[in-house]
């Protein structure tokens, strides 16, 4: 006999996102486990993504915005152990015509019986500032815990800070490409309690391709190195507008890692498809 039992909660300060993940290769095993866990941490990102394609404060509404959702899984069985996930993501921004500030939280968890199979917090800050039409400024603060990292090359925090200057090289309606690029500094402790402390840097790429009304395409490429570690990630998202507050969105996402450019390997990789409903 099993029994399983779900949970979902979502509510919004200016808008709400409703997600349905579904994930095929891990991200940022067994394979089982690793579905529930993908399928909540992408469906808490999605909670966390405005449906609103920006660069810099470009696009955004004056004012606040927000979201928050919580989402639960618990199975048990006769013939396997019990199962749970749980996890909880969380937005709030504001924008005033010139400057624009957004903070991002997400927490996930995962139990195999009597083992924790996912224990991680991700939260980022970013402020931006608009100088023109084609030139803007940001600051952004992500920190991210592993609590079950125990080994030297496992991360159980990893923290960054940087400042760049953003510039869009294409503005129009339909095509839109901006490059944005800083200094910063990177903190890092691994799963043996060393700590590393040096400069790092950031270096990001987004395109945006409207095809009509309600169709377009999305590419998003970030780069974070040091003198320790270089971490890309690209992502690769259509979105498609059932009616003016529902859409679909499907993503491919995938991220490299190593200890510099020439060891940089693809280790996760995510297919995310999620309905988004929006009246921001």
């Amino acid at each position: 006999m099993s029994k399983t039992v779900k949970f979902a909660l979502a509510a919004a300060i200016s808008g709400f996102v409703v997600t349905g993940a579904a994930a095929q290769e891990d991200l940022f095993g067994t394979q089982s486990a690793a579905d529930e866990i993908g399928d909540l941490q992408e469906a808490i990102e999605d909670d966390a993504d405005r449906q609103t394609f920006t660069f810099g404060n470009e696009g955004r509404t004056i004012g606040t915005y927000g979201s928050v959702a919580l989402r639960a899984v618990h199975s048990t069985s006769d013939t396997s152990d019990t199962t749970t996930t749980v996890g909880i993501g969380a937005q709030y921004g504001f924008y005033d015509g010139t400057n624009g500030s957004e903070l991002n939280l997400s927490y996930a968890y995962s139990s195999t019986g009597d083992v924790v199979d996912r224990d991680t917090l991700n939260a980022g800050y970013d402020y931006t500032r608009d100088f023109n039409d084609a030139f803007f400024g940001y600051g952004n603060l992500n920190v991210k815990w592993d609590r079950l990292a125990d080994e030297a090359g496992e991360n159980y925090r990893d923290a960054f800070v940087g400042v760049g200057i953003g510039y869009r090289i294409l503005n129009s309606d339909d095509t839109q490409l901006a490059v944005k690029a800083g200094p910063g500094y990177r903190f890092i402790e691994d799963g043996l309690g060393t700590q590393i402390d040096e400069a790092a840097y950031s270096v990001e790429a987004n395109f945006f391709q409207r095809f009509n009304d309600t169709v377009y395409l999305s590419d998003d490429v970030q780069l974070i190195g040091s003198a320790s570690d270089v971490t890309v990630v690209n992502e690769l998202a259509l979105n498609v507008s059932l009616s003016d507050t529902l859409s679909m969105r499907t993503s491919y996402t995938s991220k490299f890692g190593g200890a510099d450019f020439n060891a940089l390997s693809n280790n996760e990789n995510t297919l995310g498809a999620s309905i988004v409903y929006n009246f921001n």
